[in-house]
């Protein structure tokens, strides 16, 4: 039983090791692209996947499909809530999390980013 333990362990030092190696041979410029684009999958304002809005985005004043926000939070330019900081975005979706049967260590971990997200940050 220890044996293998110690097998499965040091297997698993070598393919981490072997991943650490692999993501180091990348250029930093193709890693930080890869975030960002991780990063525009989801809603700066609410942080919702884009993939998971039904409309794929707001609208912007002119009628075009808004890239970084979602339909829930953002039509027609302008902001549907009244919301003016970070701390009441979370307060409100901790909420909707709760309505929904989310537990609350789900419910933070979907909200503890928002404060970093692009409409919340401080300018």
């Amino acid at each position: 039983m220890s044996k293998f333990r110690k097998l499965s362990s040091v297997k698993y030092r070598i393919l981490l090791k072997a991943a650490q190696v692999a993501n180091a041979q990348k250029p930093l410029s193709l890693q930080k692209k890869k975030f960002m684009a991780t990063m525009n999958d989801f809603c700066q304002s609410c942080s919702m996947p884009m993939a998971k809005d039904l409309q794929r985005g707001g609208t912007n004043a002119d009628g075009s499909k808004s890239k970084m926000y979602c339909s829930y939070c953002f039509q027609n330019g302008k902001f549907i809530d009244n919301f003016t900081t970070a701390k009441e975005m979370q307060q409100f979706l901790r909420k909707k999390f709760k309505e929904q049967g989310f537990g609350p260590l789900r419910r933070w971990f979907y909200t503890s980013y928002i404060p970093r997200l692009e409409r919340w940050k401080k300018k």
